[in-house]
């Protein structure tokens, strides 16, 4: 185990490589900028691991998060102005957030417009399937739920039942099958069903009642 004075030391060294090859990518050196990421390439990996949430990382993983910021920072590495390893690192561990905070953006949007197109189909399959559950005329179509202000559905989800509210939050934003829902709350995927088509209606009634006032 090495000696703490000889572990600053190796941080001091590290930390004045780092200020060297700013120095040299500012000169326009072609390597340099490459060097500088990979020597922070483990330190942005565990931040992504923390930062991006468990449900996108089917969709996306840590290592792409990491990737895009070494694209993005070296495209804005003419606007750096920081010459210390440790403002080198702040400044990249900022980009890294700002693309997770997107990423995060574009799947919620995805999965809303996912969630648009399965209750339309839910109003058709509620009508061809009479009598399991008799859904009323109305539901939000694609579009409604896509242009939804997304505080209006956010108060109207808050209004929810916990029942309702969770077999919306586990079909949608994270996207389970009726069966693995199921498992989640300990009903058969017939009863889930059930549940999600009257989760559907009281939805609609809660954002119609939030329009209506707006």
């Amino acid at each position: 185990m090495p000696e703490p004075h000889e572990t600053d030391r190796s941080r001091h060294d590290a930390s004045r490589a780092v200020h060297r090859l700013i120095e040299a990518a500012r000169d326009g050196r072609d390597d340099a900028f490459g060097r500088i990421f990979e020597s922070f390439r483990r330190h942005l990996m565990l931040v992504a691991h923390r930062e991006l949430p468990h449900a996108l990382r089917g969709k996306i993983g840590p290592s792409d998060m990491v990737q895009e910021t070494a694209v993005d920072a070296q495209r804005a590495f003419p606007a750096f102005r920081g010459s210390t390893a440790e403002e080198c690192f702040a400044w990249l561990r900022s980009i890294l957030r700002n693309n997770v905070v997107d990423a995060v953006r574009r799947y919620e949007l995805s999965q809303k417009r996912s969630a648009g197109r399965e209750i339309s189909l839910a109003t058709e399959a509620g009508r061809r399937q009479g009598g399991l559950v008799e859904l009323p005329h109305g539901l939000p179509d694609g579009s409604a739920i896509r242009h939804e202000d997304a505080d209006v559905l956010a108060r109207a989800m808050a209004r929810l039942s916990g029942d309702h509210h969770a077999v919306l939050r586990l079909r949608y934003w994270e996207g389970l099958s009726f069966p693995e829902i199921g498992q989640r709350l300990g009903r058969s995927p017939d009863a889930v069903r059930k549940l999600w088509y009257r989760a559907v209606e009281r939805l609609q009634e809660e954002m119609n009642s939030e329009s209506s006032h707006v």
